[in-house]
């Protein structure tokens, strides 16, 4: 009976510590980005967005924390935040067609994200409101 029990206390054990051997992911973290949107030849049209972090991001937010908005790999706008809301006015050509890629940058965890979403930039449209914002899902870069 013994050696049963020592053997089972042996398996957890082996378990336990095979468990602890897993390691956490690294991330990358960033300083600020600084984004700022360029001066383009032909950029004369805008859109807006009005977006909050989801519940899982939300206890890190500082007011420190920006929101870029590119096409390409062209900043076209830069977050301002208000009462906890980030807004975003992109800038496009008349005939844009590309997508818009939100990047987030967390002052306090130092972290990069970027939207899942796929945001067709569109003239004039809105895709959130003070009301009903954008709650975007997020992966980490």
């Amino acid at each position: 009976m013994n050696v049963r029990k020592l053997l089972m206390v042996s398996v957890l054990a082996a378990l336990t510590g095979l468990s602890s051997c897993e390691k956490e992911p690294v991330y990358n973290t960033y300083e600020n980005p600084h984004w700022t949107v360029g001066s383009y030849e032909g950029i004369s049209e805008s859109c807006t967005i009005v977006m909050d972090l989801p519940s899982n991001l939300k206890p890190y937010q500082d007011e420190a924390d920006v929101v870029g908005a590119f096409i390409g790999d062209e900043c076209r706008g830069v977050s301002t935040q208000q009462e906890g809301l980030f807004y975003i006015i992109v800038s496009g050509a008349s005939n844009e067609n590309g997508n818009i890629t939100l990047r987030y940058w967390s002052a306090r965890n130092k972290y990069m994200y970027q939207v899942n979403e796929v945001i067709p930039f569109e003239i004039n449209a809105q895709k959130g409101t003070t009301d009903e914002p954008f709650v975007p899902s997020f992966s980490i870069l």
